[in-house]
């Protein structure tokens, strides 16, 4: 099973709040603790707040699906490419947030990864940002429909942080090795949600159906 949300912060949420709730959320060890003050201590960055209140909905997600691993040591980390995981558990996790927006996937069927866009582009930008990162079939995907821009980023966001890899990697590949770019897309797919006005775009296994969206 897949678990998706996307949220908006409340207003009059504070860093030192969220800290203090999402603190007893999760096993009490060293790594979580870890974990979760090294967040705190960036408070004043923007994108704290909202990597804290990932992790608030992400222990949300964990109880609906009635398997929070309090009692199995578990333990929040990030692989060397800096992807969140939980280690001692089968659950894979990911997030992403923009303008105040937050959104989380929690898989229990291998690799998940997830990408939220909630911002307008204007055609030009869109058509040159495409030029400068895009393959030649999506460049002209955005050139006769300049929308269609955040589309394919979050996509390739969205698949970037399924395979744990920097997103300029796999613009790389799909520019310069197209064949193994096929490779990689073969053994996914992506869908893309309209959630509380925002877009989301997941990325799980070519074989994956079982998808809840949790408000």
């Amino acid at each position: 099973m897949i678990y998706l949300t996307c949220k908006k912060i409340p207003d009059g949420t504070t860093a030192v709040g969220l800290y203090e709730k999402v603190k007893p959320a999760f096993p009490k060890n060293a790594g979580n603790q870890e974990y979760i003050d090294e967040l705190y201590r960036r408070s004043r960055d923007v994108n704290a707040k909202e990597s804290l209140y990932a992790l608030s909905l992400l222990a949300h997600l964990l109880d609906v699906a009635g398997s929070m691993p309090l009692d199995m040591g578990a333990t929040l980390c990030r692989d060397k490419n800096g992807k969140p995981h939980i280690d001692g558990c089968n659950w894979h996790f990911n997030v992403s947030h923009s303008h105040s927006y937050v959104a989380v996937a929690l898989s229990d069927r291998g690799d998940v990864g997830v990408d939220i866009e909630n911002t307008a582009i204007e055609a030009q930008k869109a058509i040159k940002m495409a030029q400068r990162f895009f393959t030649e079939d999506e460049q002209a995907c955005v050139e006769s429909q300049p929308a269609s821009f955040h589309d394919v980023w979050s996509a390739k966001e969205a698949i970037a942080k399924y395979y744990g890899m920097p997103l300029g990697e796999l613009i790389d590949i799909s520019k310069h090795k197209p064949t193994l770019y096929l490779e990689l897309l073969k053994r996914i797919k992506t869908q893309k949600f309209d959630i509380n006005g925002c877009a989301v775009t997941l990325c799980v296994s070519a074989a994956e159906n079982d998808i809840r969206l949790i408000n």
